[in-house]
């Protein structure tokens, strides 16, 4: 999937962007099913409620999901670089730029949680 972009032609870009798109919806619904999967520990230490995610996830998932993600975004990058240079910062900090809430802290679990609510996550 990965692609060395020189005057791509508008098929092959609207191609990629398709199959991009699917990409993301797979990685998406994945990294969805792994977080429901995944049980969030509560601990109550006063005054506060601390709420994190398990340390044992569903491996199988996890893997998937940060393979796909990863593939997926060098594809990405190079089309955010080629047709939008101005969003490349805002783009390569949604990976993780040391962020625990970029992408790569909900696969890795290492996002944050609170209250213990997965609904949201539908």
């Amino acid at each position: 999937m990965i692609l060395l972009i020189t005057m791509i032609s508008r098929d092959v870009l609207e191609r990629t962007i398709s199959e991009l798109e699917r990409t993301a919806d797979t990685i998406e619904s994945t990294t969805k099913q792994l977080l429901l999967n995944t049980s969030i520990i509560h601990e109550r230490s006063e005054p506060f409620d601390y709420y994190y995610w398990e340390s044992q996830p569903d491996e199988s998932l996890q893997r998937r999901a940060l393979r796909d993600y990863q593939r997926w975004y060098v594809a990405a990058h190079q089309l955010v670089n080629e047709f939008l240079p101005e969003k490349e910062d805002e783009f390569a900090k949604s990976y993780d730029g040391g962020d625990p809430e970029g992408v790569l802290g909900f696969i890795q679990l290492t996002c944050y949680t609170s209250q213990g609510n997965k609904q949201k996550i539908r």
